[in-house]
């Protein structure tokens, strides 16, 4: 049964202000998508502001835009759970 992997690495790291990474899934053999993603950390009031950038592209390997979108709402919902304890 094929599995994704994924693989990546670190291409910026700006403590307390951004982090930037760079990576690519395979749906076992074949590549389903290369993505460059962003995390930037901005005070606000009494918090931080969190944005994430997503630029991904899908070869068609049985992944789409859909999929991340899906995958980056839940991290985000946990996240907040997370934080909110």
């Amino acid at each position: 049964n094929p599995q994704y992997i994924a693989s990546g690495s670190y291409l910026d790291i700006v403590p307390t202000t951004r982090i930037v990474s760079a990576g690519t899934m395979h749906f076992g053999e074949m590549r389903s998508s290369s993505t460059l993603f962003t995390v930037e950390l901005t005070p606000q009031g009494d918090g931080t502001h969190v944005k994430l950038t997503d630029q991904s592209v899908y070869y068609g390997g049985g992944e789409e835009a859909s999929d991340r979108n899906e995958g980056w709402n839940e991290i985000a919902d946990q996240l907040g759970k997370f934080l909110a304890t």
